[in-house]
């Protein structure tokens, strides 16, 4: 198991948003990889602009396996479906478990 881990910065007031649009574009298209397991989101309760997706990976090679086209392509969709609503990601870890 591997955990993706990214931080968005995201006014608060579009959170819905953000997080409809996320569900429909990124979370409808890493559901169709081999690999994905789970995602989950947090909210940082002393920073509420911040949003933290942890998304869980059966392997390391599974998770990278996914074409950097794809990944592009999804993300071009994702940036139009969000218009000139801001948003930023200023974090991205990655976990494993020992």
């Amino acid at each position: 198991m591997v955990i993706e881990w990214l931080k968005f910065r995201v006014c608060p007031s579009h959170h819905g948003f953000f997080l409809e649009q996320d569900r429909l574009i990124w979370t409808r298209n890493l559901k169709n990889y081999q690999g994905f397991v789970d995602k989950q989101i947090w909210i940082n309760p002393d920073c509420e602009d911040e949003i933290i997706f942890v998304i869980t990976w059966a392997s390391r090679d599974l998770w990278k396996a996914i074409p950097v086209e794809s990944l592009k392509f999804i993300e071009s969709k994702f940036k139009v479906a969000m218009g000139n609503i801001s948003f930023e990601m200023i974090e991205s870890r990655e976990f494993y478990r020992v």
